[in-house]
């Protein structure tokens, strides 16, 4: 039992003993292995291992699986044993075996062995730098060097190629690296700066063996001369203006302004010379070349001209860019100039001359000279003779030897040259020529429409007894053409017939008509004299002759009497006339009926059913000297009986259980209906399977499945006389077609408006989308017919038929918002019977879209006439009913927002209202923005606010508000004033605690109306140190009659005010039409140190009546409404109090003065609590332990000795307390 229980400690000790005689045998401690793996191309293979104890090794090396070499070496215990295989021999993909066989001497061994394939070798640089420093606009070619153990000429065959990255400040646009590692490019502007580039150079396949190195490029700017954009030839015709834009740009994005300079090739000898090209500057980068002046381009302006351009760097005036163009002034055709041509005389019968030149600038043009008379009937007498044809100093002559009626007639006339172009210039000239009396003239021929019996000459006229007879003597005047005119007067001498008996005629006085009816006694020839004379007494005479032949009537053989006809039937009636002297000519009638033969008398017609009825015929019978007599008969045509008839009715079709409808009434005529005779047809069918409406010929039935087949139909129609006619045509009746079929339609989803859908997914056949306006919509189907036949699409918008087309786009505009109906019908069309109806509805809603705000014209800037010297409220200022600024297409209220920092003024929005506040002079520049009720907003352009005056009170951030009111009783007589009462306020305290300088004005003041009246002010200094540079300025807060309230002071500098110093000046108030109430603000500014000060005058209008009564009133009034505004003057009231029971009891001096003492006590105690609020009332001094750590080492320490001594402290004082 003893022995068991160390047969666990016994156990242990012999394991251990095995363990250390097994570890003590030779062997490997770290098995072989290669160090630096991977291991490459021309790297040193290392074989490494330890072993546990003094030992010899032998190495046996393979290459490839083949012996190499071996070696034998002695290998210390612990210690590395290494062999190697040089650099040399190492190549990629070689596979080396290291195989190790270690013993001792006591003849124990082991062999262990490692294997390693050499890996590809990576490529190096040996010239890449890690930063270069290059300059723009200069060429660079850098070769980039790198060796590959692994290159073409050893014996592993490798090769290398290049690539680069850029990765920082990128792009490097104008590097780039060839795959030989050449580079050659030349940075630009736009590379200026630093780039880091990763060049990497790589194995050639089929193993890449990689290196990147990141190389600072960094690229110095170099200023360059800016350039010439423009400078194209430039081509412009004469008469035209030359405007020619050149812009300068510079690399360096230079905003200019540019210097330019512009020279021309002008001849300095000329008119026009160099200086006649100039140019503006349209901005600091653009130049305006043009004509001095900005004339149009002239004739002396035609050729070619070098324009020079020079431009210069603003920042270095020595880089500059010369550029030329050339400027062609092209030649255009001119138009001649006829010199001045005065007003020429002349009088008739007597010779006339003028000559008359003009020029032409186009070299070689010839000219030629016309004269045209102007509203002259006659031909034109005038003729030009040329004498010089030269554009440069043509001339034409006017020689006639003796001026004529015509000339006088046209004597006012258009002279007229023209060049080679058909180019003309002319001047109207008036010859102010005399016309001559000339002697009237008859002329023997007369062809007046008023002669009778075709009398044209007057020495051969004729004349029939009982006849009318009319002749015209035909007389003229050549005067009457001219300025002068002339007068005709016709006269007769009936004595100086030839006859022994001629009959008595008249002529007329002012136009020569002859006018008579001769009877049988005067039968023969009878000559007469007739006169005619002008207004100067010229007579001429000649002798007509008048032979007057008898004549009688022509007659009717017999009287006409009334005829009757019959319709369709021929009508013939012979009218027989005759004539006594055997010269019977024509017969004629008045009728459109009928139509008498002009020769036979006879009428012959066969009427019409639009002829029935009674007419009324007149004939008319004339001989050869246009002797008529005239008849009338009365024609009754009488109605005859019309066949009706039926037009050709085509082969029908019907389906069967389809309604069929066919209206034979359309195809009838029946003349006797169309000449409203009271005709009355009726229809008749003969067969069973439908029955015609007898009265109206209508066909209307559903045909059934009896009636199917082929059917020939007899259709008759019967007038009121028995009349018929039948006709005949083919019937078919069929069974149904089947109905087309619709498979797909489209839009039909809301989300995906043009994706086919089965129209199963509808079994309503309704779809239901919603979209936006704006939006369009191409509605579509595949619908077939399974027998082929025709289609026919109609389309519907709320039921109104708008396209028949098989596919419908439709385009859901603006303001559609709302919801609609398409819908389509598709139906058979079978010989023209539409059958099977099938449809599709869409049911939309439309959203309204919204459309973003409109800026259309800018926000005006707040500079110039709108700059800013006071507090203004604009109203509409970002609408502008007129000027159309901010808007929004949809009608939605747009709301306002603005962005930018304002440091010069105070920005208040209400709606589209702007109130500006100025705080200090300056100028601001502030964006408006616009939102509509879906949050999309506009910016507007960017508004310049310039603030050139800020009034104290508005600047200093304080608002003064009063109120004031303002009871004033009437009297007789009265006169307007205004009291002044002032408050005292300190606007501006420098320095805390102290209250520099007091404005001091004890006194109520009171302005009449037109008068000008003074108050005192007192200028205190309060302080121990003398104030230096004060002044002093007033305002008014009055805006309707500003220009009406005139401000100053006696004196309003101060060079300075010692300790306890006291000033006074006065302020001088000149109130015109000013009767409201308003304010005067007085500002006091010291230099040094620096302050402000203000007094508030308040203004109340009033009027001075013969009483004191309404002078207290109004002072009580304005006390009131100081206490009340005031709360450090409420104790006061009491004395209001009693003034007011001293003016109930009508002792209104003693009240005054009462209010009077109250008024300027409130002023002591406003002046005084704001004194108080200002002095500090003593000192605090805080630390704060905020922003302290607990951690803090000195905070801790500090703690504890205020812990430990408060601690002690307090022993020390219970102890002391204690004993």
């Amino acid at each position: 039992m003893k022995f068991k229980k160390y047969l666990p400690i016994i156990f242990v000790f012999m394991l251990l003993i095995s363990i250390y005689l097994i570890s003590a045998l030779l062997n490997f401690s770290t098995a072989p292995y290669f160090d630096n793996v991977p291991v490459h191309t021309n790297e040193t293979l290392n074989c490494i291992w330890k072993v546990n104890e003094n030992s010899e090794a032998n190495i046996t090396w393979y290459l490839d699986g083949v012996y190499n070499r071996s070696e034998n070496i002695t290998c210390s215990s612990g210690v590395d044993c290494i062999s190697s295989i040089p650099n040399n021999e190492t190549h990629r993909y070689n596979s080396w075996n290291c195989s190790v066989y270690i013993f001792n001497s006591t003849n124990y061994n082991t062999t262990q062995s490692v294997v390693l394939n050499i890996s590809n070798a990576d490529p190096f640089f040996i010239n890449l730098e890690d930063n270069y420093s290059l300059f723009e606009d200069t060429a660079y070619s850098l070769d980039i060097d790198s060796i590959d153990p692994d290159a073409p000429n050893s014996v592993d065959g490798d090769g290398i190629q290049y690539t680069s990255i850029c990765k920082s400040n990128c792009p490097f646009t104008s590097f780039d690296i060839a795959s030989d590692g050449k580079t050659i490019f030349t940075p630009d502007n736009n590379d200026i700066g630093n780039h880091t580039i990763q060049i990497i150079v790589l194995d050639a396949e089929p193993e890449d063996g990689i290196t990147k190195k990141d190389v600072i490029y960094e690229v110095i700017g170099i200023n360059d001369a800016p350039t010439l954009n423009g400078t194209e030839n430039v081509t412009i015709t004469e008469g035209n203006i030359l405007s020619y834009l050149i812009t300068g740009s510079d690399e360096e994005n230079y905003g200019g302004p540019f210097n330019f300079t512009v020279n021309s090739s002008y001849p300095y000898d000329s008119l026009f010379a160099s200086e006649q090209i100039h140019y503006s500057t349209s901005d600091n980068i653009t130049i305006n070349i043009s004509f001095i002046n900005s004339r149009d381009s002239q004739f002396e302006d035609n050729g070619n001209h070098t324009i020079t351009v020079k431009i210069c760097d603003p920042i270095n005036a020595t880089l500059c860019t010369i550029a030329s163009f050339n400027l062609e002034v092209t030649t255009v055709a001119h138009y001649p100039i006829l010199s001045y041509i005065p007003n020429q005389n002349g009088t008739q019968n007597t010779a006339f001359n003028l000559k008359f030149n003009a020029t032409d600038l186009d070299d070689g043009d010839v000219l030629n000279f016309s004269v045209v008379p102007n509203d002259c009937t006659l031909s034109n007498p005038w003729s030009v003779t040329m004498l010089n044809t030269s554009n440069l100093n043509a001339t034409g002559e006017i020689d006639i030897s003796t001026l004529t009626n015509n000339h006088i007639v046209c004597r006012n006339v258009t002279i007229t040259v023209e060049d080679s172009t058909t180019r003309t210039d002319s001047q109207i000239i008036f010859f102010n020529l005399t016309n001559i009396n000339d002697d009237p003239q008859i002329i023997n021929y007369s062809i007046f429409s008023t002669n009778t019996h075709s009398n044209i000459y007057y020495n051969d006229l004729t004349a029939y007894t009982s006849l009318e007879f009319n002749y015209r003597i035909n007389a003229t005047d050549i005067d009457n053409l001219t300025y002068a005119g002339d007068t005709l007067n016709f006269t007769t001498n009936a004595t100086s017939c030839s006859a022994g008996s001629c009959p008595n005629f008249t002529i007329n006085l002012d136009n020569g008509m002859i006018n008579f009816t001769p009877n049988s006694t005067y039968i023969g020839n009878h000559s007469y004299l007739v006169f005619v004379t002008d207004l100067n007494n010229s007579i001429v005479n000649v002798t007509i002759d008048i032979e007057i032949i008898g004549n009688s009537y022509p007659y009717y053989n017999e009287s006409l009497s009334n005829q009757i006809a019959y319709e369709d039937s021929l009508f013939t009636y012979d009218v027989n006339a005759t004539d006594a002297d055997d010269n019977f000519d024509v017969y004629s009638d008045n009728s459109t009926l009928v139509n008498i033969s002009s020769s036979t008398g006879i009428i012959s017609f066969t009427p019409i059913c639009s002829n029935v009825g009674n007419h009324s015929i007149e004939i008319t019978i004339n001989d050869t000297f246009k002797a008529e007599n005239i008849t009338s008969f009365n024609l009754e045509i009488i109605n005859s009986n019309d066949n009706p008839s039926i037009a050709v009715i085509s082969s029908q079709l019907g389906i069967e259980n389809s309604p069929y409808e066919l209206d034979i009434s359309l195809s009838t005529t029946d003349e006797d209906i169309t000449c409203g005779s009271g005709e009355i047809l009726t229809y008749t069918d003969n067969t069973t399977i439908f029955d015609i409406d007898s009265t109206s010929g209508l066909i209307d039935f559903i045909p059934q499945n009896s009636d199917i087949g082929n059917n020939s139909i007899n259709i008759t129609v019967t007038d009121l006389a028995g009349a018929k006619y039948s006709t005949y045509f083919d019937f078919e009746i069929r069974r149904p077609n089947n109905p087309p079929i619709m498979y797909n339609i489209t839009a039909a989803n809301s989300t995906d408006l043009t994706s086919w859908y089965n129209k199963s997914y509808f079994p309503n056949n309704i779809s239901s989308i919603l979209i936006q306006e704006n939006t369009t919509v191409i509605f579509n189907h595949t619908t077939i017919d399974p027998e082929g036949d025709t289609l026919v699409y109609v389309w519907y918008d709320d039921g109104t038929i708008i396209n028949r087309t098989v596919v419908l786009n439709y385009n859901f505009s603006y303001n559609t918002s709302g919801t609609k109906n398409i819908s389509l019908s598709v139906q058979e069309n079978i010989s023209g019977v539409l059958s099977n109806l099938i449809s599709f509805e869409w049911n939309i809603t439309i959203n309204e879209s919204n459309r973003i705000p409109l800026l259309v014209n800018p926000i005006p800037n707040q500079t110039g006439d709108d700059e800013i010297t006071g507090t203004i409220k604009k109203r509409n200022f970002l609408i502008g009913l007129e000027e159309n600024r901010f808007f929004d297409p949809d009608g939605d209220n747009l709301t306002f927002n603005y962005s930018n920092t304002t440091t010069h003024i105070e920005l208040t929005l209400e709606g589209a209202n702007v109130s500006f506040a100025p705080q200090t002079v300056g100028v601001d520049y502030v964006i408006f923005y616009a939102k509509d009720s879906q949050s999309e907003w506009i910016p507007s352009n960017n508004v310049t606010i310039n603030v050139t005056f800020v009034p104290e009170n508005e600047g200093s951030g304080s608002t003064v508000d009063t109120e004031t009111t303002t009871n004033t009783i009437t009297r007789t007589k009265t006169k307007t004033r205004t009291e002044i009462q002032i408050i005292r306020e300190e606007i501006e305290k420098i320095k805390e605690g102290k209250i520099f300088f007091d404005l001091i004005i004890p006194k109520q003041i009171t302005i009449y109306k037109n008068n000008t009246v003074t108050a005192p002010i007192w200028l205190e200094n309060n302080d121990n140190i003398t104030l230096t540079g004060i002044d002093l300025y007033a305002i008014s807060n009055i805006t309707d009659y500003s220009d009406d309230v005139d401000i100053s002071f006696t004196k309003s500098d101060f060079d300075e005010l010692k300790p306890g110093q006291r000033e006074e000046t006065e302020i001088i108030i000149t109130s015109y039409k000013t009767f409201s109430n308003y304010e005067i603000f007085v500002y006091g500014n010291v230099s040094e140190p620096e302050y402000k000060d203000k007094a508030v005058l308040y203004i109340n209008s009033i009027e001075k009546t013969k009483g004191n009564q309404s002078v207290t009133n109004t002072k009580i009034t304005f006390a009131r409404d100081l206490l009340s505004s005031n709360s450090e003057c409420l104790e006061l009231n009491e004395f209001l109090l009693r003034s007011q029971k001293l003016i109930e009891a009508k002792d209104y001096e003693e009240a005054a003065k009462i209010i009077d003492s109250v008024i300027q006590g409130c002023k002591y105690l406003i002046s005084k609590s704001n004194l108080r609020l200002e002095q500090p009332t003593g000192a605090i001094i805080r630390v704060d332990f905020s922003n302290l750590s607990l951690s803090d080492p000195l905070i801790l320490i500090i703690a504890s000795v205020v812990v430990i001594f408060s601690t002690f402290s307090a022993i020390a004082v219970f102890g002391h307390k204690k004993k």
